[in-house]
């Protein structure tokens, strides 16, 4: 668990390190903006974040313009390139990962 904090609130979630080919391997696509995908280096070198329905639901007020929006993951400044669509199980059924960044962002530090 990770301290998130937006412009209205901080607060405590869960998230998954992915690999650039997480979401096409299981068949994801995004209800808002875009996932990870293997040759968009520009998007994997963003620090990007894609986060899950609820957590638009509960930290966003099911706001569709927040795709572009930043923020901070463990005080470090993240954009929102896409939301997961209602219903996504996850790696897992039951999964209860908020939001996946791409484990690129890890070997650009």
């Amino acid at each position: 668990m990770i301290t998130v904090r937006t412009p209205n609130e901080s607060f405590a979630a869960n998230g998954l390190v992915v690999s650039d080919n997480f979401f096409s391997t299981i068949g994801a696509k995004p209800l808002l903006g875009q996932l990870f995908e293997p040759d968009d280096r520009e998007a994997l070198n963003a620090r990007g974040v894609v986060i899950s329905y609820p957590w638009l639901e509960r930290h966003f007020g099911l706001d569709e313009n927040v795709v572009g929006e930043s923020i901070l993951l463990q005080g470090h400044s993240f954009t929102i390139l896409g939301v997961l669509p209602p219903g996504f199980p996850g790696l897992h059924l039951g999964d209860a990962c908020e939001f996946y960044v791409s484990m690129d962002v890890l070997r650009s530090e």
